[in-house]
């Protein structure tokens, strides 16, 4: 379960995107209840003054429909791109922006990095915090990672206990010394609530020169397995 202060959170933001929603269809009723009446004279085609008054009090209904419907794309896009836990980016938007990566890099033979980061303690000690203790943990351990971040990095969740860095600019050598920074930084012991835990950060780290696999399938793949090898 999340976190409730988390849990209210997305209830607020999808009742808000809901009632803007809600007021954008209002105002397209108003369009097909109001008939309006055109009368051709001389060859141009006129408007009665009452007519008229719809047309400018649609008109502005339009305006502020406008608002509403952008306010509930905005909220929209916030749930979908953020992990509310780590405030870090979803999965499928860091990822999005990884691709785009490859292909600036493709393009402009830009150079980038990647840092993959994992929990590494074992998965049923996580679990036996209790989903509250463990979501503690997982935001704490995302805090200390986003405070290496540059503004030019993206930092996004990539799974239950991984974290990934996009590091534009950036060779493989930058990124193991910031890689080992962060993970000497964020191993340690954690306090969740009566609970202390010492936990271990693993990671891996690949850039676009290290390999010729240029998609995100074969990239992730290759992320994976080196998080793998340097397992405990």
């Amino acid at each position: 379960m999340k976190e409730s202060s988390s849990v209210l959170r997305d209830i607020k933001l999808i009742r808000q995107a809901e009632q803007a929603l809600e007021k954008t269809e209002n105002f397209l009723k108003k369009i097909k209840n109001n008939k309006l009446s055109l009368t051709l004279e001389d060859g141009v085609y006129k408007i009665n003054s009452e007519d008229m008054n719809k047309v400018a009090k649609l008109i502005t209904d339009l305006d502020k429909s406008g608002n509403n419907l952008s306010d509930a794309m905005d909220l929209l896009k916030e749930l979908m791109i953020y992990d509310e836990i780590t405030h870090m980016f979803s999965r499928r938007y860091i990822l999005n922006i990884l691709e785009k990566e490859i292909i600036r890099s493709k393009r402009y033979d830009n150079k980038f990095s990647l840092i993959a980061f994992e929990i590494d303690n074992d998965t049923s000690a996580l679990m036996g915090l209790g989903s509250e203790s463990e979501n503690l943990l997982i935001s704490k351990v995302a805090t200390e990672i986003r405070s290496f971040k540059r503004t030019s990095d993206s930092a996004g969740r990539t799974g239950p206990y991984t974290f990934l860095l996009v590091l534009p600019e950036t060779k493989a050598e930058g990124a193991e010394i910031l890689a080992k920074r962060v993970a000497n930084d964020v191993s340690k012991k954690y306090t969740l609530g009566d609970v202390e835990l010492d936990v271990k950060v693993n990671y891996a780290v690949i850039d676009n020169d290290q390999t010729e696999m240029h998609n995100l399938v074969d990239i992730m793949y290759l992320l994976d397995n080196k998080l793998a090898d340097n397992r405990k």
